[in-house]
């Protein structure tokens, strides 16, 4: 840890009272992490009884065990995300999977082959073709006009627009759409095609997949995150000066004019701060305002955001039916399955993940269950012997900031016009959308905002994998991809 001994502008003697962070997602525990990292103190609030946010678990009864609310995956372009992992040594509490298990869409009375896409040798963005080519579900007619449009996308210049409309004008049918695009993109951004921008397309593809050979690696959770973000990482921060308040709401933020003074709790009692980040979501931060500033267009801006909800089926069975750490289950209700050891069940414990669930939590919870286990079974013979012993539907139901064209217009960024008020958030304007990637950017972001103002110019916010310099050239790219 190196220390940073900071001076505030117009110094006094006095010194300033701590930095609050308030909220104990991702975002403000990356906030507080960036400044324990250089030794300065901080107060992290958290309204609910345990850290995470929506990267969390809750303790399911029947079972006994600690359940992510959602499977919440990395990969290897998110460099801001590794940065927090190795900062706080969890390195052992994730796996990297350097190949993806695609299952062909179902074809009836046909058990559905399982094709390995992985990366080959090569400099990006020639390292995908060998994987692409092994996608044998798609025609060669289709994997040629995947080529050409994941080239043309890189260099896309007119990005603020649907990209299922983009997809249709350059040449790609519903077969490379739904076997390839949709099954990417819906993954990555939960929405639909026509509610993903360009822009948010291009970037998903350029940083994760195009310019860096291991850019697109999975990140994967090999332990509940309740142990990883409740646990681990608060005991790495109480350990590192950071104090930890959970169950601790906040009511409003405390002002003298335009600066931040302080923070009211929902009790009624009030605690000093040098500088507030607030680390909420979107739709809660005009309620954290006093009345004066909730009209400003940085904070009523956040109305024009939507979101989009992430659907979990858990099963657990009374034996093994797969040895795959997850499969990518292309053309179903399901898009992708991942498996992790169980304490309760002798058999596999799976998490089918479904984005973009709108139209899920419209449904009966059973038919979903259901729905999803009659795909297990017919893609493995082993799960159609199995027994369920436990199943589960957990629907989250603002999990991303819906990436729609013109909504990064709205999105603030982490200084505010006011002194000693920062933002954090996936919601907030990071140059990714809203992932975990982004949420710890903006973390970062802000608490090199807060040492900034304090009087020390500190980077925090890694950067981006380099691209490579054929794919520089070939896809006109600068030399960091974020």
């Amino acid at each position: 840890m190196v220390a940073v001994t900071l001076t505030p502008p117009h110094s006094t003697d006095t010194p300033l009272p701590p930095t609050v962070i308030v909220g104990g997602g991702l975002a403000g525990l990356a906030a507080a992490v960036g400044l324990a990292t250089v030794g300065q103190p901080a107060v992290l609030l958290e309204s609910r009884p345990r850290l995470g946010g929506r990267a969390g678990s809750f303790h399911d009864s029947v079972t006994g065990e600690w359940i992510d609310h959602c499977q919440h995956v990395g990969m290897g372009c998110c460099t801001s995300l590794q940065w927090l992992i190795q900062a706080v040594g969890l390195e052992e509490c994730f796996r990297r999977d350097s190949t993806l298990h695609f299952v062909a869409p179902p074809r009836p009375n046909v058990l559905p082959a399982i094709h390995q896409f992985r990366a080959a040798r090569l400099p990006a963005p020639l390292h995908l073709l060998p994987g692409l080519s092994r996608l044998k579900y798609l025609g060669s007619r289709q994997r040629r006009e995947i080529r050409r449009g994941m080239l043309a996308l890189a260099r896309a210049g007119d990005l603020d627009r649907p990209f299922d409309q983009w997809l249709a004008e350059h040449g790609q049918s519903p077969e490379s759409t739904a076997g390839f695009w949709e099954v990417i993109l819906v993954s990555a951004l939960s929405e639909s095609l026509d509610r993903i921008s360009v822009a948010h397309a291009q970037h998903v593809f350029v940083t994760g997949f195009l310019s860096h050979p291991r850019g697109w690696e999975l990140v994967v959770p090999r332990v509940p995150l309740e142990q990883i973000y409740g646990q681990r990482l608060s005991e790495w921060l109480a350990g590192n000066d950071i104090e930890i308040h959970t169950g601790t709401g906040v009511r409003t933020i405390e002002m003298r004019g335009d600066q931040v003074v302080g923070i009211r709790l929902r009790d009624g009692t009030t605690r000093a701060a040098g500088q507030v980040i607030l680390a909420v979501p979107h739709h809660r931060l005009a309620e954290l305002l006093p009345e004066s500033l909730v009209d400003h267009p940085c904070v009523s801006g956040l109305e024009q955001l939507d979101t989009a909800p992430i659907a979990a089926v858990h099963l657990w069975f009374d034996r093994a039916f797969t040895d795959l750490p997850h499969a990518v289950l292309v053309g179903r209700l399901g898009q992708w399955m991942f498996r992790r050891e169980s304490s309760v069940a002798a058999g596999d414990y799976v998490q089918v993940i479904i984005s973009a669930a709108g139209h899920v939590t419209e449904r009966d919870r059973q038919e979903v269950i259901d729905e999803v286990l009659e795909e297990l079974r017919a893609i493995w013979t082993g799960a159609a012997a199995a027994r369920v012993i436990r199943s589960r539907l957990v629907i989250e139901h603002r999990a991303v900031v819906s990436p729609q064209p013109g909504s990064d217009r709205f999105r603030p960024g982490q200084v505010t016009p006011w002194t000693g008020l920062f933002l954090a958030g996936d919601w907030t304007r990071t140059g990714w959308p809203s992932t975990m990637e982004g949420a710890v950017r903006s973390g970062l972001m802000a608490a090199e905002a807060v040492l900034a103002e304090r009087g020390a110019t500190t980077r925090l916010k890694p950067h981006g994998l380099p691209a490579g310099r054929l794919a520089r050239w070939l896809l006109q790219l600068g030399p960091e991809t974020a």
